[in-house]
C-alpha cells in the first residue's frame, strides 16, 4: 500500500485497535476523550454516531510524540 492509498483510509475504532495491536480500546478512549495534542482535530471526523479515524494521520500522531 503506498502512502496515497493509506491517506484515504478510514477505520473504525475496532478496525484500529484489531490492526495495531499496540493500541488497546482504553488508551484510544483516552486519547479522544482527553483529546491529546489536538487529536480530534488532526485526525477524527465524525459521522453521525461513528467516528472514524485516518490512519495515515493517526500513524503521524504516533510518530511526533514524546517518549
Amino acid at each position: 500500500m503506498n502512502e496515497d492509498q493509506l491517506k484515504l483510509n478510514w477505520m473504525t475504532k475496532r478496525q484500529l485497535i484489531d490492526k495495531y495491536k499496540f493500541l488497546t480500546e482504553n488508551m484510544l478512549k483516552n486519547i479522544l476523550f482527553k483529546n491529546i495534542n489536538n487529536f480530534r482535530e488532526a485526525c477524527t471526523k465524525k459521522i453521525g454516531k461513528k467516528i472514524v479515524i485516518n490512519e495515515f494521520q493517526f500513524l503521524e500522531f504516533i510518530k511526533h510524540q514524546k517518549c
